[in-house]
């Protein structure tokens, strides 16, 4: 019998990591073309807007044959999401990667054929006031974060006496709980765990907003003030408020798992919509205000940029650069520093990951 639940909960899971595959490239700045630096004069070129529709027919012909590849194991395993998921998946990703690698090639040789470059400049500006022009919200913000956080960590100590014992600790694909646990310290306090990683992490990322370096265009260096100016408030109000969301839909999972609210398993479904419906509306805004191109020459410079996507020059000594798809930030690899942060990046998450588990076994 068909488990509609199950297929919905797989629908949402494929729209969320296929959608961003193929919008991003196409959504990206039109001073991009899949990585590759494209000048002003040429942006309107047919050949131009044909790379990026070959690129969108590549990708939807590859992701209709990851669907169909899920379609089989789905048939074959009796819907077992798990062997569906990975299946379609992994063709669809590899597609999207063979779709890029494809057009990254058309486009280099059609830099060649243009014989396009990038404004060649020595000059250097910046703004010596451009710290306190910026409105980037300040850390402070984030004590409401915090504080919500405490409240929820309080509510459950007030409430200890109402806590079943035990706790649904885990739902399956069918919307159903299928794991409980015994009610201890570690799974209660769990999720404010989370809670405070996150906001740790939301308020890192604006400070990396507030102070990563600026990148002005010499040949208008006003024109690129106001659009960085622009960017990082825009880039920091988003962040702030997504950050409110995400941390609010923990307290709610907590709050249903502790207390017994209804509807935590419809919201698992709606949040992740709601988050990729916001990031692709935020990437739409920034690109028709015009503030994800790229500005100064470092970071329009293909050589720079590996793949067309990692950032490495060893004359830039920032370490963290706007990244050239979609919002936020990235790494200068070249800076050595920069691999500390991505370990760190990678293993903080598990470390916070292995607390929770251990606190939940005491």
């Amino acid at each position: 019998m068909t488990n509609w639940w199950s297929l919905l909960i797989m629908c949402m899971i494929e729209l969320i990591a296929v959608v961003p595959l193929l919008l991003l490239p196409l959504l990206g700045p039109r001073a991009l073309l899949f990585g590759v630096y494209v000048p002003e004069s040429d942006r309107n070129y047919p050949e131009v807007r044909a790379i990026r529709r070959k690129f969108a027919v590549i990708f939807a012909l590859l992701a209709a044959l990851g669907i169909a590849v899920a379609a089989s194991v789905y048939a074959v395993t009796d819907g077992r999401p798990i062997p569906v998921l990975a299946a379609g998946l992994i063709v669809q990703h590899l597609g999207a990667l063979a779709a890029f690698i494809i057009s990254r090639r058309s486009a280099l040789r059609l830099k060649a054929d243009r014989k396009w470059k990038v404004p060649s400049d020595v000059r250097r500006v910046a703004d010596l006031r451009f710290r306190q022009k910026q409105a980037v919200l300040r850390n402070r913000w984030y004590v409401l974060q915090l504080l919500f956080v405490a409240a929820c960590a309080g509510a459950a100590v007030l409430l200890w006496d109402r806590i079943p014992d035990p706790l649904i600790t885990h739902y399956g694909f069918d919307g159903k709980p299928d794991r409980y646990s015994a009610k201890s310290f570690g799974i209660v306090f769990s999720l404010n765990i989370i809670q405070l990683f996150l906001v740790g992490l939301f308020a890192f990322i604006n400070t990396v907003i507030r102070k990563s370096r600026q990148q002005l265009d010499p040949n208008r260096p006003e024109v690129s003030l106001e659009q960085q100016l622009k960017s990082r408030r825009a880039s920091s109000i988003f962040s702030y408020i997504l950050s409110f969301v995400i941390v609010a839909f923990f307290g709610y999972v907590q709050a249903s798992m502790l207390y017994q609210w209804s509807g935590a398993e419809v919201f698992s479904v709606l949040l992740p919509l709601i988050l990729l419906g916001g990031i692709l509306g935020f990437i739409v805004y920034m690109n028709k205000k015009g503030l994800d191109e790229p500005a100064g020459f470092n970071m329009q410079d293909d050589r720079h940029w590996r793949g067309g996507v990692f950032y490495y020059n060893v004359d830039d000594p920032a370490l963290f650069v706007a990244k050239r798809y979609g919002v936020g930030w990235t790494l200068n690899f070249a800076r050595p520093g920069s691999w500390f942060v991505l370990a760190a990046s990678l293993l903080l998450p598990l470390a916070i990951i292995s607390i929770v588990i251990l606190l939940s076994r005491s």
